[in-house]
């Protein structure tokens, strides 16, 4: 092959130029924001280590959503247990069962719901401790989306 033919071999083409040069583009952006991403969730990370890590404190009666989320907190009262309601189904260590949700009654006043944990269906007794009681455990507020209706306690 002569060098008169190699010149001849190579055609610059305009749409494949572009196609590969948007290319780059749109791969290059998607590494910019992982990037960015694993920036975000790093820092996401240590906010939780540390919330999760701190202390447990007093439930106060208003809570500022992302300040207080995944806070160790400690609260008094009693389990509502004829409101209490299974969420499911929810799969844990391979085996199919539900989240165990209980209505609690503040000694100061006010229900908040508690996670009581996964259960599986066989279970035929849960520990459900009866009385005043204290409990202990992280703090998760609820996302508000667009689906969750606004809470109407006088309705239920």
């Amino acid at each position: 092959m002569t060098a008169k033919s190699a010149a001849k071999s190579f055609q610059f083409r305009l749409i494949p130029t572009l196609l590969t040069a948007a290319i780059v583009a749109v791969a290059l952006g998607l590494g910019v924001w992982q990037l960015e991403r694993l920036e975000w969730k790093n820092a996401l990370l240590a906010r939780l280590d540390s919330q999760m890590s701190a202390p447990a404190v007093p439930l106060p009666e208003t809570v500022d959503g992302k300040a207080w989320e995944y806070r160790r907190v400690t609260l008094a009262g009693q389990f509502l247990y004829d409101r209490e309601f299974h969420l499911g189904p929810r799969v844990h260590d391979g085996k199919v069962g539900y989240e165990m949700i209980v209505p609690f009654r503040r000694a100061s006043g006010g229900i908040v719901l508690v996670n009581r944990g996964w259960i599986s269906p066989d279970i035929k007794t849960v520990n459900r401790p009866e009385g005043i009681v204290q409990a202990e455990g992280f703090l998760r507020v609820p996302a508000k989306t667009m689906f969750a209706p606004a809470n109407d306690a006088a309705k239920n």
